[in-house]
């Protein structure tokens, strides 16, 4: 369970706001009538007004107390309503960036020796601060529904500014987009595929090396992250949730992973507090077309589901149909019963997961696996997740196909198509990546070629998103190499350099 502090993340907080207003080289002004820091609390105020819906008068004092003691301001009910009236009520407050942060930003992009923090982004640190503080603050009245999508909104607002500077990547200091079939992640997860279609993955805080059988296969064991010493389960939550918010896109899935990690920080808040918590189920289904990030979101989500305490080893197995499904009688449900005890302590990811109940003779064994799976998501559901996907239309009829499936997969995350402009961001980053670049030329025909891949996308059964554009760039670098093969005089330049003849199709 998280232990969240908010004193002392907001000490820090303060810290950080006062380091860059008084650093000999401040982005702050100077003339500025009042401190970063004191700006920065009357940002949080305005936050916390914004997130507020008012429930009962005990619950709103137990909020402004909370306010009182954890903010360190003097304010009455009466003065907070009038605040919220003056400053939030009718004034698009969710699409405005709290002004303290661009001077956080500001800060990130100076060069590494000149900024504060030096090694690490304060602007990230500056939107997890305000989302624990959001989570602190809606516990006292027990998150719900709206309070959670404007919370959730606000900080997914502030990431998307945060993002558009790339302050992760100055002076080449990060990665800004994941896949995962992309072994070079800095957190690389040593997931393998093979025989069957199931891979897994061991998430932070496992040190062991084995091999488990599945119907005769061996699973490999790997390890997303080295444990650091000093490292905490929120060190380990805020990586991760900055790793998701650096993705490219991704928006609406950012903001709703969000929705589920700050239900589940109210709950571990309002437990520690003696308060009653409702019974939350953490099964999902990701729904969308290929290459749009499910499985990464689903890894990156094993980890974060360990790092809040929900699953005690960040597991990750993926599988499909073949890997749960036996041809013979009994042979499924101890298929499926193997792969469920390895994902035991993390997540079971089953890609296309509706070819289970797309049943086309009696002597199908699909629906074993579901039976199968329905009993031990229910007996194991302290410490197994199962996040069920595939194409949103088939996916919607999966889920409504049986009663047990349509009462624990309540949550749809829909991934949406990348936009040209992202396809063209996620190719520029494999180009940073392997050290290639476009030359004008061929730049602009990179666009217009991922503006014509998207345009067509409806009549291209081939069409898969961020896949499509791996494929593309490889198929960049085999042009390229070919290009250069018998040059004699290979030089920086012409190694790394895409030109027209490169790129096109």
């Amino acid at each position: 369970m998280l232990n969240i502090d908010i004193r002392q993340i907001l000490d820090k907080l303060y810290l950080y706001a006062s380091s860059i207003q008084n650093c000999s080289n401040s982005v702050f002004p100077a003339n500025s009538p009042i401190p970063l820091h004191f700006m920065v609390k009357d940002d949080l105020i305005n936050f916390c007004a914004f997130i507020f819906t008012k429930t009962t008068p005990d619950e709103e004092l137990a909020e402004i107390h909370f306010l009182n003691t954890q903010l360190g301001i003097r304010i009455t009910p009466e003065n907070f309503q009038r605040l919220r009236n003056d400053r939030i009520v009718g004034k698009s407050f969710d699409s405005k960036v709290p002004p303290s942060l661009t001077y956080f930003v500001k800060n990130d992009m100076l060069p590494m020796a000149e900024k504060v923090g030096y090694q690490m982004s304060v602007s990230r640190y500056y939107i997890n601060a305000f989302n624990n503080v959001g989570c602190a603050f809606l516990a006292y009245n027990g998150i719900n529904e709206t309070e959670a999508a404007k919370l959730a909104s606000y900080i997914t607002m502030m990431s998307d500014y945060v993002n558009q500077y790339n302050v992760d990547n100055v002076n080449g200091s990060g990665s800004i987009y994941s896949l995962s079939s992309d072994s070079s992640n800095k957190d690389s997860d040593t997931t393998n595929k093979f025989s069957g279609n199931v891979s897994v993955n061991f998430g932070s805080g496992i040190s062991r090396d084995s091999s488990y059988k599945t119907s005769g296969r061996n699973l490999t064991v790997g390890h997303s992250m080295t444990e650091k010493k000093g490292i905490t389960d929120e060190d380990k939550l805020n990586e991760y949730m900055d790793e998701l918010n650096k993705m490219i896109g991704l928006s609406s899935v950012k903001e709703e992973i969000l929705k589920q990690v700050n239900l589940v920080k109210v709950c571990q808040v309002r437990k520690k507090m003696g308060l009653k918590v409702p019974e939350v189920s953490y099964h999902l289904v990701f729904s969308g077309n290929p290459g749009t990030g499910k499985t990464t979101v689903a890894r990156l989500l094993s980890k974060i589901y360990q790092a809040l305490g929900v699953v005690s080893k960040g597991t990750f197995v993926e599988t499909d149909r073949s890997g749960l499904v036996a041809g013979y009688v009994g042979g499924t449900a101890e298929k499926t019963t193997d792969i469920i005890n390895t994902a035991i302590g993390g997540v079971l990811f089953i890609d296309e997961a509706y070819s289970l109940t797309n049943v086309s003779t009696s002597e199908d064994f699909g629906p074993e696996a579901v039976d199968t799976l329905l009993k031990r998501m229910e007996d194991d559901r302290g410490d197994f997740i199962v996040i069920a996907a595939g194409y949103t239309e088939p996916m919607e009829k999966f889920v409504d196909s049986n009663p047990g499936l349509k009462s624990r997969f309540s949550k749809f995350i829909e991934f949406p198509d990348y936009s040209p402009e992202e396809m063209y961001m996620i190719f520029t980053h494999f180009c940073d990546k392997h050290d290639f670049v476009l030359n004008k030329e061929a730049e602009t025909y990179v666009k217009d070629y991922l503006d014509r891949l998207y345009i067509n996308k409806e009549n291209d059964d081939s069409f898969g998103n961020a896949r499509s554009v791996r494929n593309y760039f490889e198929r960049c670098i085999e042009r390229q190499a070919s290009r250069i093969v018998s040059s004699t005089n290979l030089d920086q330049y012409i190694l790394t350099t895409f030109k027209l003849e490169d790129v096109t199709e």
